[in-house]
């Protein structure tokens, strides 16, 4: 008998060693995303999200909520630092609204001199710094940033200089500096979600609102409004944001994966921004394609009428 017991062990341990054992499960990235796929954003966390895949060999899976279907604005970057939601993408403004007041220091108007200037300064020290200042105090980590077009103008009527936005009613985003920028010129901010934007602007309860190009173009305004206004007055920063814990938690060659797909998405990004492709055409040009009339207006006159608005939020 002890025979036959010593005889069914060993089979049953070749009968282990024949049968394959399922592969690890992937380790799943919840990623909430307030836009559609075919923005310029959405076309960048498309590939973040190929990379990730690519290179973690299926050990990583981002699984992308489009469409702010799981949340979005505020509520995502709350959940995110929750942890109830891993990573998501906004502009700065509701990042320093939500978390962390220092870095709407971005959204000071004319702060960069151009496209290059912006994005050296993201890749600088300057922002090293106050990711770690972020994380220490939210325990929400910037992975990257993104940089794009600055914001234009897509409006109703025609805007060449500041004194054309007198009276005028534009959507500003939940930010107090906005919404100082847009009453030192004149005009009347109506704080709305993004999501609410189009109706207001085909209800003419807003005549235009600030966004980047692509965001312009991916919002399908060019619908309800006849003019983008390059007034190039503020940055549009988009930051990946991800929960600490849930970073901290990876292996350290899996936060490597994260970091290099993030710096690859950044690549394209600028390059899809700027030059575009065949497939997805330079934002401008879409634009016009389209149908909107682009207006260069008075930059010097629009730059001294908003110097020093910053001041009463970031000394």
């Amino acid at each position: 008998s002890c025979i036959r017991v010593v005889v069914f062990a060993v089979v049953l341990l070749m009968g282990s060693l024949l049968v394959p054992h399922p592969a690890a499960a992937a380790k799943t990235i919840r990623f909430a995303f307030e836009s559609g796929k075919t923005s310029l954003y959405g076309l960048t966390v498309t590939k973040f999200k190929e990379e990730v895949e690519k290179a973690s060999t299926g050990a990583l899976k981002v699984n992308v909520f489009w469409g702010g279907s799981l949340a979005g604005g505020l509520e995502a970057i709350q959940m995110v630092k929750m942890g109830n939601c891993d990573m998501y993408m906004d502009v700065t403004a509701p990042v320093g609204n939500a978390l962390f007041p220092k870095i709407t220091v971005f959204d000071c108007p004319f702060i960069f001199t151009n496209l290059e200037h912006q994005s050296a300064v993201l890749q600088s020290p300057i922002m090293t710094d106050l990711v770690e200042e972020m994380v220490r105090a939210t325990g929400v980590r910037i992975l990257g940033s993104l940089p794009g077009h600055f914001r234009v103008i897509a409006s109703t009527k025609e805007i060449k200089t500041a004194e054309d936005l007198k009276g005028f009613k534009i959507r500003s985003v939940q930010s107090a500096m906005d919404v100082a920028i847009w009453e030192r010129l004149g005009a009347l901010p109506v704080t709305l979600p993004w999501g609410e934007i189009y109706t207001s602007l085909a209800t003419n309860m807003i005549g235009g609102l600030a966004a980047a190009p692509s965001s312009v173009v991916g919002g399908k305004f060019s619908e309800v409004c006849k003019y983008l206004i390059l007034s190039d007055h503020q940055a549009f920063i988009q930051l990946y944001l991800i929960n600490d814990k849930f970073f901290q938690k990876l292996a350290k060659e899996e936060q490597k994966v994260l970091v290099d797909a993030m710096e690859k998405a950044r690549e394209y990004c600028a390059e899809l921004g700027i030059k575009g492709t065949e497939e997805y055409p330079n934002p401008l040009a879409q634009a016009e394609k389209l149908g909107m009339t682009l207006v260069r207006p008075d930059k010097a006159a629009f730059e001294a009428a908003l110097k020093g608005v910053e001041q009463r939020f970031i000394p």
